[in-house]
């Protein structure tokens, strides 16, 4: 794929088939690892609360994510998926980048390979605040209600190429 982009995904984002209900197909993928980095999980209270005001249409206090955040001698295992930059913007939509979470740029770990992979992007937040810290390597993929979660992603991905396409080109 021209303009491929790679994002480092890990809780929900690291399953195919959430994949195909945000972005409409899966991509393809790699398992990798990011260093310097832990997997935390917020909790209702600790979510901000702009975003707590989208979610709560949907979700209530018992909701939780998936967040990492910046933590020397600590790894999170995940998926890089390989997007277009179209379907960059809809996982950033998703994961509310700007007002949830922050894109950086990171460098990704693949196990049989010498070399790190660099240029990878992810989600994520900085918050000093989020009380669990996830230790491990394996989790539950879905803190939340699957069929709930992936509804709610196919509705992302909806909105947001409906707003994205404007009036039709008559009415411009």
């Amino acid at each position: 794929m021209a303009n491929t982009v790679e994002y480092f995904a890990y809780g929900v984002n690291c399953v195919s088939e959430m994949m195909e209900a945000l972005l409409g197909r899966i991509p393809k993928s790699y398992a990798a690892r990011l260093n310097g980095y832990e997997l935390c999980i917020q909790t209702w209270d600790e979510i901000p609360e702009p975003v707590r005001n989208i979610l709560s249409a949907d979700w209530g206090p018992d909701f939780r994510a998936y967040r990492i955040r910046p933590a020397e001698d600590k790894s999170v295992r995940g998926i890089v998926w390989q997007l277009s930059p179209e379907e960059l913007a809809l996982v950033k939509n998703w994961e509310m980048d700007g007002l949830w979470t922050e894109t950086a740029e990171v460098i990704v770990h693949v196990n049989g390979q010498p070399d790190p992979v660099t240029g990878v992007e992810t989600s994520v937040v900085t918050d000093p605040n989020i009380k669990i810290r996830f230790k491990g390597e394996r989790y539950i993929i879905y803190l939340n209600d699957k069929d709930k979660m992936l509804q709610a992603a196919r509705r992302s991905r909806e909105i947001y190429l409906r707003e994205k396409e404007g009036p039709p080109i008559l009415e411009r």
